[in-house]
C-alpha cells in the first residue's frame, strides 16, 4: 500500500469500513484512505504503508497466539524483538502455535529473537543443566516435548536429576540425550539388603517366595554391598545411582556411599 487508494482499498477489504459487497464498486476508496491516514499517521514508504500497532482498529490489530491448554508448561522463554519486548513462550509447543508465534513477533525465524530468560517448571533440573551455549528456541522445545514424556512417570524426574547430577551435561543437546536415555539409569532406592535380594533375584531369575526363603540363610546385607561396588552405584544428590552400559568407570567410586 502506497498510496490513500490502495489504503483505502486495503482497509475495506478487511472489514475496516464494513459496507454491503454491491455497494464497493462506488466508494470513495481514495478518500478513506486519505481519512485514515489524517487520523492514525505513519508514511507510505516504498516498501508499503507503516503505521505503529497502537494506531490500528481492531480488526486489524495481531491477535495473541493461542496454545493448546492439554499441554504441560515445562519450559517458560522470554523473548525479546525489536517489536516486542519480554514475550513469554510457552514450551512444549506444536508447530502451529510456533508460527503464530513468529508471526506476532514480526519474525520469519526465531533466530531473530533474542532469549533473555529460561524458566523450568522444575527449578531444579535447570540448575543441572550448566549450557555453554545458546540452545535455539527449537532446541528448548524438543526438551521440553521429552520432559513432559516423562512428567506422569513415578520417580522419572528425580532419576533423572541423578542422572544430570551424575554426568553434568554441559550442553542443551548432552541433557535430552541423557533423557531419551534413561531406560540406561536406575535410582537405588533402597538399601544394601534390599539392593542384594533384587541382584540376586535378577542373577537366578528367583521370584519374591522363592528370595523370601533365603531369607535367614544369606548375607544380603554383605551380597548388596559388594553388588553395589561391582556394579559401580555412585552417590548423587538425589541418591545412589546405577547405570547399566556402561557402568560408571572406577574413579567415580569416590563418589560412593560409605557405612552401608
Amino acid at each position: 500500500m502506497t498510496s490513500d487508494r490502495t489504503l483505502g482499498n486495503y482497509l475495506v477489504e478487511h472489514g475496516v469500513i464494513d459496507c454491503p459487497e454491491n455497494i464497493k464498486p462506488y466508494l470513495d476508496y481514495v478518500g478513506i484512505g486519505a481519512e485514515f491516514y489524517s487520523d492514525h499517521g505513519g508514511a507510505y514508504t516504498l516498501n508499503g504503508y507503516v503505521v505503529r500497532k497502537t494506531e490500528l482498529p481492531p480488526q486489524l490489530q495481531p491477535r495473541k497466539p493461542f496454545r493448546e491448554e492439554s499441554l504441560d508448561e515445562m519450559l517458560r522463554l522470554t523473548l525479546c524483538t525489536d517489536h516486542h519486548v519480554d514475550y513469554p513462550l510457552i514450551l512444549p509447543a506444536d508447530e502451529e502455535y510456533l508460527s503464530s508465534v513468529k508471526k506476532y513477533l514480526c519474525i520469519d525465524e526465531f533466530a531473530e529473537a533474542q532469549i533473555r530468560d529460561v524458566r523450568f517448571k522444575t527449578p531444579y533440573i535447570g540448575q543441572m543443566i550448566h549450557a555453554i551455549e545458546c540452545p535455539s528456541v527449537e532446541e528448548y522445545n524438543e526438551f521440553a516435548e521429552a520432559l513432559e514424556a516423562i512428567w506422569q512417570t513415578d520417580g522419572a524426574l528425580l532419576t533423572y536429576a541423578a542422572v544430570l547430577d551424575a554426568e553434568q551435561p554441559d550442553t542443551l543437546r548432552r541433557a535430552y540425550e541423557l533423557l531419551q536415555d534413561l531406560d540406561n539409569y536406575e535410582r537405588v532406592v533402597e538399601g544394601t539388603y534390599e539392593y542384594g535380594q533384587q541382584r540376586l533375584q535378577e542373577l537366578l531369575e528367583l521370584d519374591h517366595d522363592e528370595i523370601a526363603e533365603l531369607d535367614g540363610y544369606m548375607d544380603f546385607e554383605r551380597y548388596g554391598q559388594d553388588c553395589m561396588d561391582n556394579d559401580h552405584v555412585i552417590q548423587t544428590e538425589f541418591g545412589l545411582l546405577r547405570r547399566f552400559e556402561p557402568p560408571f568407570p572406577e574413579q567415580s567410586q569416590t563418589q560412593q556411599m560409605k557405612g552401608l
